[in-house]
């Protein structure tokens, strides 16, 4: 796709030359994704290589998630509190029954994340049938799949216009005999209530994808790849969103008219872990291919 500017990154390797090209196919696609959106003001064009944001800049390949995503879903804004290191005291004193935090190293899941790589996934469970529900409030509808055909072909990018109801997503329903392998080499975030009546939730999803506005009891949420953001509004509130509508759809039409009258908003990255107590509403949003576990209590 040569442009004006002259072949990008010319001075890689031939190898490296075709790698880059297969993601700047893929950001091509991405923007066309967005054609109906106001997303789609940018002008398509092959970027050169000091273009690139540097989540574009991969090895595109079938052992690793591909963890680009498109510019407009990404945002420095977080108004939630963070805590490195949160002692089992504040925890409790400060955020247990009243507000969110986003907490840091308190575990080392890294085995747990390498586990969960692209190919060490195809290659361990690959032939399990995993349980995907529609990417609506209240996931409705259930269907069985080969984990390798989720993974291989049905982790794409969400477009605007496909609704939740007809975004089929694996998070939660896991099968807790044939993963159970995996399952017991994550470290559960060191507090009381985790560690004595956790229960784990897994999921994986295309970027873009995420659930619209929904709530539940108090949950411990991670990412492993990629990157999660999630809106949040405190018990009591009444959220301005259709149930059968997609997150990205919802952040097209409503976030801008809501980012200032209350929400609460952040991007979670791996390592990080998000605390929300119980009744907060929240929707999510996955930047990149993701993979992510959740700890309800």
């Amino acid at each position: 796709m040569p442009t004006s500017q002259g072949s990008p990154c010319s001075s890689n390797t031939p190898h490296q030359q075709l790698l880059l090209i297969v993601n700047f196919a893929r950001v091509w696609h991405e923007d066309t994704s967005f054609a109906h959106s106001e997303y789609s003001n940018a002008t398509l064009a092959t970027p050169r290589c000091d273009q690139l944001h540097s989540n574009d800049i991969q090895i595109a390949n079938l052992q690793a998630w591909n963890i680009s995503y498109h510019p407009s879903l990404y945002t420095d804004r977080c108004n939630i509190a963070r805590s490195s290191a949160l002692s089992v005291a504040d925890f409790i004193a400060n955020f247990e029954t009243t507000e969110p935090v986003i907490i840091t190293d308190v575990t080392d899941n890294q085995l747990f994340r390498t586990l969960n790589e692209k190919k060490n996934l195809l290659d361990s469970y690959g032939d399990h049938m995993v349980k995907l529900s529609t990417a609506n409030t209240h996931s409705y509808d259930k269907t069985m799949v080969l984990f390798s055909d989720y993974i291989l072909y049905m982790m794409e990018d969400q477009v605007t216009d496909r609704s939740g109801k007809d975004t089929l997503y694996h998070f939660g329903d896991n099968d807790l005999e044939n993963f159970k392998p995996l399952f017991d080499q994550y470290i559960k975030p060191p507090y009381p209530s985790s560690l004595l009546r956790g229960t784990i939730s897994w999921g994986l999803g295309g970027s873009g994808t995420g659930v619209p506005f929904h709530t539940h009891g108090a949950v411990f949420a991670e990412v492993l790849h990629g990157m999660k953001r999630w809106f949040l509004y405190p018990p009591g509130a009444h959220p301005n969103f259709d149930p059968n509508d997609s997150t990205l759809k919802w952040m097209e039409d409503i976030y801008p008219l809501v980012r200032e009258n209350g929400l609460y908003e952040c991007m979670l990255r791996p390592g990080e872990i998000l605390y929300l107590p119980h009744g907060w509403w929240h929707a999510t949003l996955n930047l990149g291919q993701s993979v992510f576990i959740s700890v309800f209590v």
